[in-house]
This record gives structure tokens, C-alpha cells and sequence, in this order.
């Protein structure tokens, strides 16, 4: 049986008299689902009759199910009324999965080298089978309920689907995984330019980020003698696609140079989003 359909119970009492007299009772394991007599029909000789009852079963239904005639014959009657119980079938109930957990309407982060972990195991009845599709067709198929990647690339970035289904129906179950890496380096130097700088001259201070994913949440903050001179990100100086790749990026902040008494350079700190930090 499938679970939410509706079934009908059918209790066939063959040759009682008298019907009228005639009690039957529906059970579920050991619990009473309804008691059904005839009425109006005082029929002496013995007759057979047919009882029903209908069930929409839910998963936990699994069970035996059986009736049971009793013949009320009256205080006149026997003390102890004759009851008969018929055979008992065993019913099973298919119901589609159902996550054992919650669902993952949030993204996942994750960070270059990190371990992955996705779970979708479920429950149901026949047991589920589990499909993954993966944002990366280099990665072997999984068919088990968990997902695991022991070192995440930039490859591992995107949608997971995890398709769970059995014969009572499907559901899918949806991860989105933002791939993160730090830069692996940050060199800041002066755009075609080398030696001194003389007062009031302007220069072009270039800051290159290398190997870094995804590159439209870099930010790069200038700061000079602890003071924040001006925000920078790839958004705001040139057109850049959102890939999760890693990739290079140079920012140029064009300032002048005033010295100092001592012919010194101003403090330059670069900051990234992730809150990195470069002393110049």
C-alpha cells in the first residue's frame, strides 16, 4: 500500500444466525478501528455477510490487520458470546523519503583546501537511492547519502543536487557551495616609477593581488599614517566577471605625494575583506 491512498477492509462472516444479532470489529494490531452491525434485518436462518472499512494508511501503518465477529445473544443468551477472529494480514506501507535532517536554504562557504560535507540522507519505505550531480564533471559520480570532498578546489564551487527517490515518489535536495580562496600574495609598488619623489609631484601607487577567488569580493583599503584613505574593489575600477576562479587583480590609487621634514614616505596599509593586511 502507499501511504495518503485510500483501501478498503472487507470482514466476510459466513453462515451466522441470527444476523441481527451480529457484531464485527475492525482491527489494527491491538487497536479497535470500528465496530459494524446489521440492523433491520432479523433474518433467523444462516445467512453470510460482508463488512468493510475504509483506511488511508500512514507510514507508521505497518502492521497486521484483522477482524473479529461476536454474536450477542442477550442476557437469555450464552454467558459467554461466541466470537471468531479471522486471519490477519500483514500490510506494508511505501511512502516516498523524507529528509532525516533540515533542508540547506543558506549557502555553504567554503575555503581552498578545506574539507566538504553534504548530507541528504532520508528515510522511506522501500529504501531510498541517492543521485549527487556536481557543479564539476571532473569529480567521480556519488550515489551514497553523504557527499564528502576531503580538499575543495576552485572546481567545487556551485550547486549540488542530491536526487533522493524510491517507488513511493522523490525529492531533491538542494546545497550551494561559495568557493573561497585568500590571495596568495599581495605586492604593492609604484606604477613606472623608482628612486625619490619630490614634493608635489603625483604618483600612482599599484597594488597587485594574485591567486585570489572569488574576485568580486575583494576589497583593497588604503590607509596613510592610519588614517583610511579610500576603498577599492574590482566592481569599482574595472569590469570583472564574478568567477570563482582564482585570478589576479591590480588596483591604482593615484595621490600626491607631499613628503616629510625628513624626506620619508607616508605609512601605506592595504587591507583585504578578509581582513589580511599589507604595511607598506
Amino acid at each position: 500500500m502507499y501511504m495518503g491512498h485510500q483501501y478498503t477492509l472487507q470482514c466476510t462472516v459466513q453462515e451466522v444466525p441470527p444476523i441481527g444479532n451480529l457484531t464485527v470489529t475492525f482491527y489494527h494490531g491491538q487497536t479497535s478501528l470500528g465496530q459494524q452491525n446489521v440492523k433491520n434485518k432479523p433474518v433467523e436462518t444462516p445467512v453470510n455477510e460482508t463488512f468493510t472499512l475504509n483506511i488511508n494508511p500512514s507510514k507508521d501503518d505497518g502492521d497486521l490487520y484483522w477482524c473479529e465477529a461476536k454474536l450477542d445473544l442477550g442476557a437469555e443468551g450464552l454467558q459467554s458470546p461466541p466470537v471468531v477472529s479471522s486471519q490477519s494480514i500483514t500490510a506494508t506501507v511505501y511512502y516516498k523519503p523524507e529528509l532525516k535532517g533540515s533542508s540547506h536554504p543558506d549557502n555553504i562557504n567554503v575555503t581552498a583546501g578545506s574539507p566538504l560535507h553534504l548530507n541528504c540522507s532520508s528515510e522511506g519505505n522501500p529504501s531510498p537511492s541517492y543521485t549527487w550531480t556536481l557543479p564539476s564533471a571532473s569529480r567521480s559520480p556519488y550515489n551514497g547519502s553523504t557527499l564528502d570532498i576531503k580538499s575543495v578546489t576552485s572546481m567545487d564551487g556551485g550547486q549540488y543536487l542530491c536526487l533522493v527517490q524510491n517507488a513511493a515518489g522523490n525529492v531533491t535536495v538542494k546545497f550551494t557551495v561559495d568557493f573561497y580562496k585568500p590571495p596568495k600574495n599581495v605586492h604593492l609598488s609604484f606604477l613606472n616609477h623608482s628612486g625619490p619623489m619630490f614634493e608635489g609631484h603625483q604618483y600612482t601607487l599599484q597594488c597587485t593581488v594574485q591567486d585570489v577567488a572569488p574576485i568580486g569580493n575583494l576589497n583593497v583599503t588604503s590607509t596613510e599614517d592610519r588614517q583610511n584613505y579610500r576603498d577599492y574593489s574590482p566592481a569599482a575600477t574595472q569590469q570583472r566577471s564574478q568567477s570563482m576562479r582564482p585570478s589576479p587583480w591590480t588596483s591604482t590609487l593615484l595621490k600626491k605625494m607631499m613628503g616629510s621634514s625628513t624626506g620619508g614616505k607616508p605609512n601605506s596599509t592595504w587591507e583585504l575583506k578578509d581582513h589580511s593586511l599589507l604595511q607598506w
